[in-house]
């Protein structure tokens, strides 16, 4: 029974960062929520992950064909409808196999699909780091050394193959995180005072920190990207370790979050789409929720057709 609880509330986590990501490509820029959102939405998916990881004594051979499958596939799939779709919806897309498989290589023009190949690398890096008969604390120092190099790859990189290592590097910090407090959050309780506090504080320092987006390794004051990437993280993860004890699940956002796969690689096709037949491409902040809203609602079908009869869209090859 404790098993489920924490499932759920991990699935009702991830269905909440993914509304965030919604709500996030709906905003511009300068709107304060998708400021908040940016601060911390794409690091609390790492963290997750990270608490996710069970595969410590598993062969690193196995886990690659395993998360392959699970991530590279998908990305591969989902990259091929989004480049056709899109390429129509946006006529400064060339439609070309060239021009799929350098989208592929670099995920550009490919949305939000840009996070399963930087998961992959990252489930990649960690499950060799975890096979090496080194301290934890040495294991700590590397992954410190290689999300220093990631946060400062705008310096530095010169190709825009290259970006893709460094953004991974930086989500690889923060799956790190995950992995090693995961323990130490399953057994602490905050109370909503301070979860409110801390939310305040995150608001805050991310509006002062301004838009951050880490796919373009664009992180302003690295000190406030990271202090608001961990806080709101964790703002997030007590609450709802919170209200877990009184909710066995919170129905949309456990849907949302157990098909978080589907949803993150067609919501912003369907966006793309409404855009395009309502020719307004900014929303306010209460249109932005009503859109929010139609996408959820049409995303329903989308997860039932995959689901039912397109699993292998989503990695399980094994499923007729």
């Amino acid at each position: 029974m404790v098993a489920s609880k924490r499932i759920n509330y991990l699935d009702c986590i991830r269905g909440f960062a993914l509304l965030l990501v919604i709500l996030g490509h709906i905003y511009i820029y300068t709107n304060p929520i998708k400021v908040w959102i940016y601060s911390f939405h794409m690091p609390l998916f790492f963290i997750i992950s990270g608490f996710l990881w069970s595969n410590k004594n598993i062969d690193i051979k196995i886990t690659i064909i395993k998360r392959f499958k699970a991530l590279i596939i998908p990305y591969i799939l989902f990259g091929l409808v989004f480049f056709i779709l899109r390429s129509n919806l946006n006529s400064s897309i060339n439609l070309s196999l060239k021009n799929y498989i350098f989208s592929l290589l670099t995920t550009s023009n490919l949305g939000a699909l840009w996070f399963l190949p930087s998961l992959f690398i990252i489930e990649v890096m960690f499950s060799v780091l975890n096979k090496l008969k080194i301290h934890d604390s040495v294991r700590i120092i590397i992954t410190l050394i290689l999300f220093f190099i990631g946060l400062n790859g705008n310096k530095y990189y010169t190709s825009i193959y290259i970006i893709v290592i460094y953004r991974s590097l930086v989500g690889f910090g923060f799956f790190v995180l995950g992995k090693y407090i995961f323990k130490y959050i399953k057994n602490i309780k905050v109370s909503y005072i301070v979860i409110f506090f801390m939310l305040l504080v995150n608001v805050n320092l991310s509006l002062k920190n301004s838009c951050v987006d880490l796919w373009g390794l664009a992180f302003n004051n690295k000190v406030l990207y990271v202090v608001c990437s961990i806080l709101g993280s964790f703002t997030t993860i007590l609450f709802f370790k919170n209200i877990s004890s009184k909710f066995e699940n919170i129905s949309l956002l456990n849907y949302v979050g157990i098909n978080s796969l589907i949803i993150m690689s067609t919501h912003q096709l369907i966006l793309d789409t409404i855009n395009r037949i309502t020719g307004i491409n900014s929303y306010g902040t209460l249109e932005g929720l009503f859109i929010c809203t139609i996408i959820l609602i049409i995303e329903i079908p989308i997860i039932y057709i995959i689901n039912r009869y397109l699993p292998f869209m989503i990695g399980k090859l094994n499923k007729k």
